[in-house]
């Protein structure tokens, strides 16, 4: 659906079982009427990872659960939306392990973008969701090097 996608993030919701928090899409910026009710409907239903919501303005991603992952939208949203960092595997805002930690900054010097991680996530043996491998120049980076002489006698 074009509707989930993190550009139509508005907000979040936590579910009251894992506490994990659940994107809240909307086709349109929010309304302030709308937005107040999204805040009455956070404050008075029971969510639960994977619920509708009682809206025709807002949904939620009905194919979660408990157990899955948080929604990359989430954290492509953090920024835009004011949606505080959390971690990817179990949602929680506490003991999120600190960008200077050494395994952070050795995935930092890896990846360009690194997702949170919590402590107790960690001491699971979990590790932290990266993507955009930064690659470094040829002489330390010997696939580089090949792709190089690949492309050098393709075009002779």
């Amino acid at each position: 659906m074009d509707l989930l996608k993190a550009g139509k993030v508005r907000s979040a919701i936590p579910c009251n079982e894992c506490e994990k928090p659940s994107c809240i899409y909307s086709q349109l910026k929010l309304s302030r009427d709308q937005e107040a009710v999204l805040q009455q409907i956070k404050e008075a239903y029971w969510f639960i990872c994977g619920d509708g919501l009682d809206s025709d303005a807002v949904i939620t991603r009905c194919c979660l659960t408990c157990t899955s992952p948080m929604e990359s939208q989430y954290f492509s949203a953090c920024s835009g939306c004011g949606l505080p960092a959390v971690c990817h595997y179990c949602g929680t805002l506490e003991n999120l392990l600190d960008d200077y930690e050494d395994y952070k900054e050795d995935l930092y010097s890896k990846f360009s973008s690194v997702r949170p991680l919590c402590a107790p996530c960690r001491a699971k043996g979990l590790e932290a969701k990266t993507w955009g491998q930064i690659i470094k120049n040829k002489k330390e980076n010997p696939t580089l090097n090949i792709r190089s002489r690949v492309y050098t006698i393709i075009t002779e």
